[in-house]
């Protein structure tokens, strides 16, 4: 059963989110899977967003924000990450700094079709504290 959202993260792209036990699965069917938080938490200038994945997919991973001078996705506000695409769990930090308030996010954690999953997403602050924390455990 493909799911429209979970905690208010939904599919977008290539790829549809499905029921697991403890993590959010990704199934990409295509080149651009990716899962956007269309309602970002109120956080601004340098951020990471730090996630616990692992992935039977291939190709770079990229976050993507949009902030209230950027509102929409585009190729400035964009950081590229390197996933192990060995299907064992990882943890990743992708630091980023916005240009004002957050409005979105977005994963883009493969450039290719298979399964992805996430265990857990974190936005935190430059000095490590967590604004929000998405446990799907």
């Amino acid at each position: 059963e493909a799911l429209v959202e979970v905690q208010g993260w939904r599919p977008g792209g290539t790829c549809k989110l499905r029921r697991a036990e403890a993590m959010l699965r990704m199934e990409s069917d295509g080149g651009d899977p990716m899962i956007v938080l269309p309602a970002a938490p109120a956080a601004e200038g340098a951020l990471s967003l730090r996630l616990r994945m692992r992935s039977t997919s291939s190709g770079i991973g990229q976050v993507r924000w949009t902030d209230t001078p950027r509102p929409q996705f585009g190729p400035i506000a964009c950081v590229n990450y390197q996933p192990e695409h060995d299907g064992e769990w990882h943890e990743y930090e992708v630091k980023f700094t916005s240009q004002g308030r957050i409005t979105q996010l977005r994963i883009d954690p493969s450039t290719s079709p298979g399964t992805i999953e996430f265990q857990w997403i974190r936005l935190c602050k430059e000095d490590g504290t967590v604004v929000q924390a998405w446990e799907f455990r």
